[in-house]
């Protein structure tokens, strides 16, 4: 009998990992067929694809922030992309980049998600913060897959998303362990110190939510660990040097190690002028706000936030507005159950899942308000309120009820990524089986500085895709190379 419950047993398992398998692959092939359609994305050709090719070319270029103020922005991510481009795929890494991140990204949830698979009814009796998280991710991943073109583009927004998905069910799935009374949680502290120093380096909008998952690291490691000051520093040191490693690169490119913030800046021979500086913070923080509008009129007033608040009413009902719907009406059904159920009240580590993401909302909004900067944040607010309903309700009611009340939930919280699977259902057809498409090639003209340097700047418009070096849309006539003749030497501007 036990021979045959050891071989059932196997077979079960050879089954589901065949099965695993089998959905990996075709959603790699189709990813792989998407990203290979022309990048559309018009960073891209502001200043993506040059940040790319300038990374290709030379370690590391002193103040090329001078030759155009957005190569100074320091994202790590495309010293990512630029490793890919590797033999025998030359070029191709923009393509690759984004849709590896978004298959490890969906791996590692449905990692999280195996003991489902094989029982089921183990989302009864867990916490539901321990898979709920990973299951509610899941048909995000496919919206973002349908709905978004830049898989095919070197755009660290998508990332930033990604990332912010995977920390939020990570952390989730922590907090799980240590109310169960586990509390050997090192290696998840590492994975979480290394995801949030790594997601500042790719946008520096992600400074509050990963601050905030670092306090909690702090926390862990103070109540948690014998040995704090050793293992405390075996937990935080990846995510040290990756910070250091990135401050010292923005100081090289522009002389301020946060750039566009002035924090930290140093006046050296190649740095950024202050006032450059200060200016391109200037503009991103308005063109959030209102775009197409000069700094000076949308900055120190609120005359921008009606026609931002009509403008995200209007263009980002999925992303933004039904999430925080969705927040505000499970926030006042969870106040009114623990109003009438005052026995029932939450752990208070059951709370804290609100924070990293609340602090980033706020931190969001009073930066750079764009919607493209809020990633995934709108969409973790409202599983924040979701995890919270379910962990009151799973007190309360019996099972069967639960599980009533767990699929209602599911499908109401993942209405807009349904409706919109069934709406653009031909974007599974919107896919690339000619290979590679082109980057797209804008004519150049070709301008000297007073120095003698010979510079390529765009014929029309302010894109210049991946065009020779050095390309800006930002000449100056008084930019100079630190060594005539030598590119990699660095830019100054006297």
């Amino acid at each position: 009998i036990t021979v045959f419950k050891l071989g059932a047993q196997k077979r079960s398992t050879i089954i589901e990992f065949v099965i695993i398998f089998l959905i990996m692959m075709i959603l790699a092939v189709w990813i792989a067929l998407r990203s290979m359609l022309s990048p559309e994305n018009y960073d891209s050709g502001l200043y993506h694809f040059n940040t790319i090719r300038w990374i290709n070319s030379f370690p590391i270029v002193p103040g090329l922030g001078n030759l155009a103020s957005r190569l100074a922005f320091n994202q790590s991510f495309f010293v990512y992309v630029a490793a890919l481009n590797l033999y025998p795929f030359f070029n191709h890494g923009y393509a690759i980049a984004n849709s590896f991140l978004f298959l490890l990204t969906f791996a590692t949830f449905v990692g999280f998600l195996r003991p489902v698979f094989k029982r089921p009814s183990i989302l009864l009796t867990s916490h539901p913060f321990r898979y709920l998280p990973a299951l509610f991710a899941l048909p995000l991943m496919g919206y973002i897959a349908l709905s978004s073109k830049i898989l095919s583009s070197p755009e660290p927004d998508l990332a930033s998303a990604f990332l912010q998905l995977a920390l939020f069910v990570i952390f989730v799935h922590s907090i799980a362990d240590w109310i169960n009374g586990q509390h050997a949680l090192n290696y998840y502290a590492m994975l979480l110190t290394i995801l949030a120093a790594t997601s500042v380096t790719i946008k520096l909008s992600n400074l509050a939510f990963s601050s905030i998952i670092a306090v909690f690291i702090l926390a862990y490691i103070w109540q948690s660990t014998h040995h704090r000051f050793r293992e405390g520093l075996i937990i935080l040191f990846p995510g040290i040097l990756v910070i250091l490693v990135w401050c010292l690169r923005g100081f090289l490119l522009s002389g301020a190690p946060l750039y566009p913030s002035t924090i930290g800046y140093i006046p050296v021979v190649w740095s950024v002028p202050r006032e450059k500086v200060i200016d391109t913070a200037n503009w991103i923080y308005s063109w959030a706000r209102q775009p197409n509008v000069v700094w000076t009129k949308v900055l120190g007033n609120w005359n921008w936030f009606k026609p931002w608040l009509l403008k995200i009413y209007e263009e980002n009902k999925t992303g933004i507005v039904y999430p925080f719907a969705l927040s505000i009406f499970f926030c006042v059904i969870n106040a009114s159950i623990l109003l009438f159920y005052r026995k029932r009240r939450l752990n208070y580590w059951e709370w804290v899942i609100l924070l990293p993401v609340l602090f980033a909302l706020i931190y969001w909004f009073f930066t750079a308000p764009a919607p493209r900067f809020a990633n995934a944040l709108f969409f973790l607010m409202a599983l924040c309120m979701i995890l919270l309903f379910l962990t009151i309700i799973q007190k309360i009611v019996n099972q069967k009820v639960f599980i009533l009340l767990l699929c209602l939930v599911f499908m109401v919280g993942n209405l807009p990524f349904i409706n919109y699977a069934i709406m653009e259902r031909r974007e599974i057809k919107d896919i690339s089986l000619s290979g590679y498409q082109a980057i797209t090639v804008v004519p150049l003209v070709k301008m000297e500085t007073r120095s003698g340097l010979m510079v390529n700047t765009p014929e029309t418009g302010d894109q210049c895709w991946d065009a020779p070096l050095p390309c800006t849309p930002e000449f100056n006539p008084s930019l100079m190379l630190r060594k005539p003749g030598d590119l990699g030497s660095g830019f100054v501007v006297k």
